[in-house]
């Protein structure tokens, strides 16, 4: 596996041998597949994340990431980088000197310096909001599969409610919020992203404030307009999905409310929405999660 080669080959002893171009050329090979391991297995291949971080915190590493950056052709970076550098400073941050999280800073800024003015320019929003939102959520073709799609979209949703407590975000309809997560996922993943929003627990927003608030409303809106853009036979699929989601949490002891409950929605507004909800409920094991 080449994430315990790189484990194996990137320690201080054999570190003090390398020439600068030796250890550039080494970490050139290695860093798609860490970015994609971290990306894709990091979640549940703690062990390993713990000694990749150990590795970063060597100045050495992030040195040698800057060369590369600062080359011509780094075509083994990706924007997915960013991401495991900013979860990197944020767990290990205590370890961290002022001189290393500047040089992980810089390293980001580079990743993320093209995206995020051409995002800008393409959505209408701050820089500074896409870049906080581009460093935990990886770019699309990162996480093309559906079932990782759940542990971005709640990322992404915890930071946009953390910078909305004291700022405005500029989402200011359901179509800026499409769009966005559109950008930033791909449209082929809007309904499971739909889904994992309505997923979220209700207890969260009791301690939000206004701002907070409004944006928790406005990503049900969205969330609830872009199921009823299918058909009655897709929404009962994607219900079903929800439920399935619910009762392994319930398996676990960790079920609990969530942002809606489909009975109460309008069937006037959404009427596919609740045809398909009125159709499962009639069964008991969907209807004590809907």
């Amino acid at each position: 596996m080449a994430v315990k080669d790189f484990l194996k080959e990137w320690k201080p002893k054999a570190l003090k041998e390398m020439s600068k171009d030796d250890r550039t050329a080494l970490l050139y090979d290695y860093l798609p597949e860490l970015v994609q391991f971290y990306v894709k297995k990091g979640h549940n291949r703690v062990d390993e994340v713990n000694q990749l971080f150990d590795r970063m915190q060597n100045r050495k590493f992030a040195k040698t990431l800057l060369r590369i950056l600062k080359t011509p052709e780094h075509s083994p970076v990706d924007l997915a980088l960013a991401t495991l550098i900013y979860d990197f400073m944020e767990r290990r941050h205590q370890n961290l000197d002022e001189e290393l999280m500047g040089l992980y800073t810089e390293a980001v800024d580079k990743i993320l310096k093209k995206r995020v003015k051409k995002l800008s320019k393409k959505l209408g929003l701050s820089k500074d909001l896409l870049k906080e939102l581009l460093v935990v959520v990886a770019e699309p073709d990162a996480i093309s599969d559906p079932k990782f799609v759940g542990i971005y979209v709640h990322r992404m949703l915890r930071k946009l409610y953390a910078l909305a407590k004291d700022n405005d975000l500029g989402l200011e309809n359901v179509k800026s919020v499409r769009k966005l997560f559109k950008a930033l996922f791909g449209e082929e993943l809007l309904n499971h992203i739909a889904v994992n929003v309505l997923l979220e627990r209700k207890e969260h927003l009791r301690n939000y404030n206004e701002n907070q608030q409004a944006v928790w409303n406005l990503l049900t809106d969205f969330a609830l307009e872009t199921l009823e853009e299918n058909k009655k036979s897709e929404i009962r699929e994607l219900l079903e999905m929800y439920v399935q989601r619910r009762a392994k949490d319930a398996e676990k002891q960790r079920d609990a409310a969530r942002r809606i409950q489909f009975a109460s929605i309008s069937e006037e507004d959404y009427p596919k929405i609740y045809a398909a909800y009125e159709k499962l409920s009639k069964k008991e094991k969907y209807a004590q999660y809907l």
